[in-house]
């Protein structure tokens, strides 16, 4: 039985449909993705000039029908799906049908594939959704895809693309998502003939993150992992020192799909707040398993965006699962931290090489096979720079791991130390286990004011502050919504607030605990957080956290002159929290230096 068929019309007209193919990174990623629908182990990706003159993608899954391969390259032929009530319980990556045919239709494409059971191979051409040929030939098991000339039938798209390298970058990120996504397949990534990227393919996700994102990355992740019935999350989050300044490294997977998803973005975000900077973001792979009919994959073209049928447990899964991993700091293993001996790193080296160089001729002769041409032999040659770097960055380890790691867990309200005094009126010296820390009086006490607060307010202590005059303010349609809806919650925490016309509101009482900071300018931006669309966010949470932050204005300033009582005091109140290391904006209240990198520094060890 032919197991690539046409959709009916009715499943056809409920697909969300679009451009699939808009540059060589789209293309390898509709090829990816179905060499891991056939259950490939090892998948390798070549291009060539940025994908614009060759992209070929090889894995050695379970191969094509050979009565089917014309046609998987008719638009709305799919294996992945029968019909309309599929969509909603999609276990595949692909489903649509239509990445084939549109590849084809701008592009000169070759496909050959064998199934285990057959005793040879189908080569089929096809330039510009014309058929070409389709004849026998030799090849291994599996199937690669060979796209040449990408837009060469349309030349008015090919003046959009960036230069050569531009898109090979796009390419590789393609790649690294896909080997982040899956693995336990082992993924190849070669651009002009060189090894970008070469993942083992042991279902080890830090390793594999380590081989996609580097060394730093092994060091400071977090495992992360939490399940309840039809709904998990597990990976990794990034300690708060491995902070970026974009979202590009907040990576999230659902059901194995490399997705963007606001409400798991915004739960992990929320859950780092306290522990990062402004304007730094989280670093994170998390993998989200969700019931196939709780998750809508059919709304964008791209399938990079997914609709949650449940968003609030979603929400506070992420969230609660971050967070904790945030107050315990749970160790993460780290990467090879020991120096390896000289034989066994050789024997490494050689062994990931052999793989690999086994891997790579493979493919070469699989090609050669259908394509008859002599191809000059792919050999990598190991970087022994970069090999040498990483071995210094491993003996650095020992004594560089993260504040945040290095005290998580630790009964902090017990914890010995020595006060050495004040410097610069500004920061304290502090003797713990073999480390000085440098304290930052003005966030230390920011952060005991930010716990305080919070704690009275989570007690419902919550007092009113009356304002005379009332504080007027004129509020938009969206804003007067918010107001009505939330103003309940409001009251309860000390506001007195009341409608004054034409969209007007008075503020005649503030809550007692924000010492008089900016009422107007706090409240609108409250409101304004109140409005965004995300209903797992509870509003006593995000009024109290505005709160809080408002109280921590008067903490004490820098180039204040302290005693040793008033110290020590703040220290044993500072250590006693779950967080210390970080005021509430996530600026760190302390930093360390231990007793080996002072020697190290004075040159008394080398």
């Amino acid at each position: 039985m032919s197991a690539i068929h046409l959709l009916d019309t009715a499943t056809i007209d409920k697909i969300a449909a679009g451009e699939i193919v808009e540059r060589p990174a789209s293309v390898v990623k509709e090829l990816v993705e179905n060499a891991i629908d056939a259950g490939a182990t090892v998948i390798q990706i070549e291009i060539t000039d940025g994908g614009t003159q060759l992209i070929r993608v090889t894995d050695n899954g379970s191969g094509i029908d050979h009565e089917d391969i014309p046609k998987a390259f008719l638009r709305h032929a799919t294996s992945k799906i029968e019909n309309a009530d599929d969509l909603m319980r999609l276990h595949s990556l692909g489903f649509r049908g239509d990445a084939l045919a549109s590849i084809a239709a701008v592009s000169k494409t070759e496909m050959v594939s064998k199934k285990a059971e057959c005793d040879y191979a189908v080569c089929y051409r096809i330039e510009g959704g014309s058929e070409i040929s389709c004849e026998k030939t030799g090849a291994p098991n599996g199937t690669s895809v060979t796209v040449r000339q990408l837009f060469y039938n349309v030349p008015v798209r090919r003046r959009f693309l960036k230069t050569p390298v531009s898109e090979a970058v796009r390419v590789h990120e393609i790649v690294m998502n896909q080997a982040m996504s899956h693995p336990d397949i082992s993924f190849s990534f070669v651009t002009n003939g060189q090894v970008k990227l070469h993942t083992s393919g042991s279902g080890d996700v830090l390793e594999t993150a380590t081989r996609v994102y580097g060394m730093e990355f092994g060091r400071e992740m977090l495992p992360v992992s939490a399940e309840t019935e039809g709904l998990s999350v597990s990976g990794y989050i990034g300690s708060p020192a491995l902070s970026r300044g974009n979202r590009k490294f907040e990576t999230f997977f659902v059901n194995g799909r490399s997705v963007s998803s606001e409400t798991a973005q915004k739960a992990l975000e929320e859950a780092y707040r306290g522990y990062t900077m402004q304007h730094r973001f989280p670093v994170c792979v998390l993998y989200l398993q969700i019931a196939p009919d709780a998750v809508d994959m059919n709304i964008h073209p791209t399938k990079s965006r997914v609709r949650l049928a449940d968003r609030i447990s979603v929400y506070q899964m992420v969230y609660s699962a971050c967070l904790q991993t945030l107050k315990t700091g749970g160790r993460v293993p780290t990467v090879t931290l020991e120096e390896p001996s000289e034989k066994t790193e050789k024997e490494r080296e050689q062994k990931e090489n052999d793989k690999l160089d086994y891997f790579m001729n493979q493919m070469r002769e699989r090609v050669m096979a259908y394509h008859h041409e002599e191809l000059p032999e792919i050999k990598s040659e190991p970087d022994t720079k970069a090999v040498e770097r990483i071995k210094e960055e491993q003996r650095e380890a020992d004594g560089q791991i993260s504040l945040f790691q290095h005290h998580a867990g630790v009964n902090r309200t017990h914890k010995r130390y020595q006060l050495i005094g004040q410097l610069f009126d500004t920061y304290w010296l502090v003797e713990s286990d073999e480390t000085l820390y440098i304290v930052d009086q003005h966030a230390a006490h920011e952060k005991v004011l930010f716990e305080q607060t919070m704690e009275s307010l989570r007690n419902k202590e919550y007092t009113t502050q009356m304002v005379s005059p009332p504080i007027i303010m004129n509020v938009s349609e969206r804003e007067e919504q918010v107001l009505k809806e939330r103003l309940p919650e409001l009251e309860r925490i000390g506001y007195e607030i009341e409608p004054f016309g034409d969209r007007s509101w008075a503020v005649t009482g503030v809550p007692g605990n924000m010492f008089s900071i900016a009422q107007e300018t706090l409240l609108r931006e409250l409101i304004d957080d109140l409005s965004e669309d995300l209903p797992a966010k509870a509003a006593p949470d995000v009024i109290l956290e505005y709160i809080a932050s408002a109280s921590c204005k008067a903490a004490i300033k820098g180039n204040t002159v302290m005693n040793k009582d008033q110290m020590n005091e703040l220290l044993v109140r500072l250590f006693a929290l779950d967080n210390p290391f970080h005021c509430p904006h996530g600026r760190p209240t302390m930093i360390a230096m231990t007793h080996r990198d002072l020697d190290k520094k004075f040159k008394r060890i080398v």
